[in-house]
């Protein structure tokens, strides 16, 4: 689903999350069956001048084309939220640290950290890092009402600390109720590579 798609219509997180996924959410293989399916009906019923299977082809692939057009313009809660980690980590690539910020709630905890903490030290933090290569290798996201809690696990390469950095993380986060943005209200790191991380653990420093 494109986090830009100006047209796109925001699943409230009070909607059914079974229901979303069901109805919005990507489905390819299922619609490209239904799509051939459909399809050999409606080329049997030309063939053979079956005007019913014809049109009960028909009518299948119209109800597939707007099911697909339907899903890529509605996004669910769940996809909203895996965007935002996606921005993330993108934005610390980056070293975009009020793109980061944006992300978070006002009364966000990191550690020992609050909001200003986070905002007074983050871009100091990604500036001495030399970030080469930022993705997520396993996102688990768990939506309860308005509120979620992730497990993320990053791997990030970095020429500061002599190879590669798998990182593992859990965000709490409240879905708000405009613009119907998620943002974080809990930070944790969880462990670096195969090292757990002590409670309240913040941002290590690459010196």
């Amino acid at each position: 689903m494109p986090t830009n798609l100006l047209l796109a219509i925001r699943l409230p997180s009070s909607f059914p999350q079974s229901l979303a996924r069901l109805l919005f959410e990507n489905h390819w293989l299922l619609w490209g069956g239904v799509f051939i399916a459909a399809a050999a009906i409606t080329w049997r019923g030309m063939t053979n001048a079956n005007v019913r299977m014809r049109n009960v082809g028909a009518l299948a692939l119209l109800a597939v084309f707007f099911w697909v057009l339907l899903a890529l313009f509605v996004q669910t809660p769940r996809e909203r939220l895996i965007a935002c980690h996606e921005t993330l980590v993108e934005a610390a690539q980056q070293k975009q640290a009020g793109r980061i910020m944006r992300e978070l709630s006002p009364d966000v905890r990191f550690g020992r950290w609050n909001f200003s903490d986070i905002q007074r030290t983050l871009a100091q933090r990604l500036a001495d890092i030399n970030i080469t290569q930022n993705y997520i290798r396993l996102l688990k996201v768990h939506i309860t009402g308005q509120t979620a809690v992730s497990d993320m696990n990053v791997w990030t390469d970095t020429r500061n600390f002599g190879g590669p950095i798998i990182s593992y993380w859990r965000f709490h986060w409240q879905d708000q109720t405009a613009p119907g943005d998620w943002r974080v209200t809990q930070i944790q790191l969880l462990r670096i590579n195969n090292t757990p991380m002590p409670p309240n653990s913040v941002l290590p420093s690459p010196h």
